[in-house]
């Protein structure tokens, strides 16, 4: 759990931005109402996390099923390095944001990805390094960013769509 204030010599500061955190061991990370900025890198790299909770007063981000999105729930900014991949995960995303899925090989190794049409936007190295053989992108994809599927070694047909405006 991370305060959402802290006192050092007598003065009392809130703590709004989550940035490094060194214990790779972590397993459940809980975001208080007071943060408003998330080093998403950091957290894609705490390999062991598996569940990530935000205080529903927090005003910038959400949390469902332990996945940490934007606050209106439309940007999927990091799916847990050690949750399991559920495709109900982008059910109502529009845009999948950098390194939300990065680095996850052995999460997605054999699996078919299918985007839902409510996907429009892929995020830089959303999905590098992650395993996976076979995607089904959404008809209403408009935007994918630079190396959104950087290093998958099994990804062998990809088929885009005609919207795709943006690689």
């Amino acid at each position: 759990i991370i305060p959402e204030k802290y006192e050092y010599k007598g003065v009392e500061y809130c703590v709004n931005k989550l940035d490094v955190i060194s214990n790779k061991s972590i397993r459940k990370i809980f975001i208080p109402s007071t943060i408003e900025e998330v080093n998403v890198d950091f957290l894609r790299q705490v390999s062991s996390l598996v569940e990530i909770k935000v205080d529903a007063d927090n005003k910038v981000f959400s949390s469902k099923d332990g996945v940490l999105y934007s606050k209106d729930g439309l940007t999927l900014l990091v799916h847990p390095y050690s949750k399991e991949f559920d495709h109900s995960c982008l059910d109502n995303v529009k845009h999948i944001g950098d390194y939300a899925f990065g680095n996850q090989f052995t999460k997605f190794t054999n699996i078919d990805l299918v985007l839902p049409n409510s996907v429009e936007t892929i995020g830089n190295y959303s999905f590098y390094n992650s395993g996976i053989k076979k995607i089904t992108f959404s008809d209403n994809l408009i935007s994918m960013g630079w190396n959104a599927f950087y290093h998958n070694i099994y990804l062998k047909d990809v088929k885009l769509t005609e919207k795709l405006q943006t690689i």
